[in-house]
């Protein structure tokens, strides 16, 4: 009787985590038809992007072919500016992740001549869709056609190509699965991308000119604070969200880096953010706050103290407190998220000025994005995306999810979003994106995901594998020895 409980309970939990196990007769991670979805998807919204997307709007010309050949046969090379380095770095940044997934389209479990062979494949297939795009662009005025953007988004094809094999080794390995390890690998992911974003647009100095003319303007940033000329909630919110954002670099290290002592983690915490602030002083468009030092090292400690200090049966405690809070929470966080942007207020548009002050061109998908730079474009996303982790966080906080919860979680974080820019509509001096309510959709699920990994952890430090016939249970991550314990068989 005890042995069929064990059973059940054990099923119980596998369609809870079922996104940690590993499917019967699926021993690894490739899988090239993915690889084939995600790349289609991506040359698609590259496409729309680059024609759909203008500064006018969709605004096709019909020219003959002879005509657009001779145009895209002479297509200039532009001498450009420093001030346009940061849209030639997200022109190439644009093209790695498709070169990424198109060299995983091609089974690469060769020989070392035929990876070879794979990524020169790869990387032709890129640099003709590229220059198909830009012929298509011909159509479509107000799109810049030149050979700086071709050779920009040949070296990011070259880049992308190049990381899949970098990252190939993970690809290829059987599944893990041990949430810690998919943890870590999350927060390695994270790791990689945070300098990277920290460092947008990417456009550094790179004349003595440049160099010279940035050491003058950045006096007065150094010691200044984010969100100057902006409410002060906005601004202690951009503080709390760096700070926040430090926080996986924390749990990272002291994963990896094991007992060292405090000082250590602390010192290795101000020295990382002190080198991003150092870099962003060469770049063109950074802003190099010295206080940034404190709150974001800061906010890496605290995640190194977690590790360290916090044990299974706290992280337990403060999940069960946190649930029972939840009503008191949810009217907090929703007025912080109005306030925020801006909609506590008792001025508003009619319907009739509303509808008037519309620009229709902002129901095109991704138009808003396009007319500001890229790296505001990737910062608002940024922006949102932290804005709606919360309702995902507050939904794991069940003793179980589920699947479902990410919908769940997706659909309420996307209704959130689209009701709070309905607000900036008919707040006067605002403009909606109602596409921002499909990057909180996404966080939203995605910080179910994450928090599953991070609470099966938390119940994992004490685990008790044992299966009635003496086995082990790798299925199973995170089972604590008091919940098992009415269930053991007894020899």
């Amino acid at each position: 009787m005890r042995a069929y409980r064990y059973r059940q309970y054990l099923d119980r939990e596998e369609r809870a985590y079922g996104s940690f196990s590993m499917k019967k007769g699926s021993a690894r991670n490739w899988d090239r038809g993915r690889f084939a979805q995600w790349a289609l998807l991506y040359a698609l919204a590259i496409i729309y992007c680059s024609i759909a997307v203008g500064p006018t709007g969709f605004n096709f010309v019909s020219i003959g072919m002879g005509q657009a050949w001779q145009k895209f046969i002479a297509m200039p090379y532009l001498i450009n500016g420093s001030d346009q380095r940061a849209d030639w770095v997200a022109n190439l940044l644009m093209f790695a992740p498709l070169g990424f997934l198109i060299t995983g389209i091609i089974d690469p479990r060769r020989g070392i001549v035929l990876r070879g062979a794979i990524s020169l494949l790869a990387l032709a297939s890129c640099i003709a869709f590229l220059l198909a795009v830009k012929f298509l662009q011909l159509f479509f005025p107000g799109r810049t056609v030149s050979l700086n953007y071709v050779f920009a988004q040949s070296i990011g094809s070259f880049i992308g190509v190049l990381l899949f094999w970098l990252a190939y080794p993970n690809l290829a390995r059987e599944k893990t699965t041990d949430a810690r390890k998919l943890l870590i690998e999350l927060l390695a992911l994270f790791a990689i991308f945070y300098p990277i974003f920290m460092l947008l647009p990417l456009n550094f100095t790179l004349s003595a000119n440049d160099l010279h003319d940035r050491l003058q303007g950045v006096r007065n940033i150094l010691l200044s604070w984010p969100g100057f000329g902006r409410s002060i909630i906005i601004r202690l919110a951009l503080v709390v969200a760096n700070f926040l954002a430090a926080v996986p670099l924390g749990l990272l290290l002291a994963m990896k880096a094991k007992n060292r002592s405090m000082a250590w983690y602390l010192g290795v915490s101000v020295l990382v953010m002190a080198l991003i602030t150092g870099l962003k002083i060469f770049v063109i468009s950074g802003t190099p706050y010295l206080a940034a030092i404190v709150y974001t090292s800061s906010g890496m400690f605290l995640g190194t103290c977690v590790v360290r200090w916090i044990r299974p049966k706290t992280i337990r405690t403060v999940r069960a407190g946190l649930l029972r809070a939840l009503p008191l929470l949810i009217p907090l966080y929703v007025v912080a998220v109005l306030d925020v942007n801006g909609l506590l207020s008792r001025h508003w548009r009619t319907l009739q000025e509303a509808l008037v002050s519309l620009d229709t061109r902002s129901l095109l998908p991704f138009w808003n994005w396009y007319i500001v730079s890229k790296a505001q474009a990737i910062e608002s996303q940024a922006v949102h995306a932290i804005m709606f982790l919360p309702i995902g966080i507050m939904l794991s906080l069940r003793r179980r999810t589920t699947r479902r919860d990410v919908w769940i979680a997706a659909i309420l974080a996307f209704l959130f979003a689209l009701l709070v820019e309905v607000g900036r509509w008919f707040r006067p001096g605002m403009a909606p994106d109602f596409y921002e309510a499909v990057t909180a959709a996404l966080a939203a699920g995605l910080s179910v995901k994450l928090m599953q990994a991070i609470w099966a952890i938390s119940e994992g430090e004490q685990i008790d594998g044992a299966r009635p016939d003496g086995g082990q249970n790798p299925g199973l991550p995170g089972k604590t020895t008091h919940r098992l314990r009415n269930y053991t068989v007894r020899p």
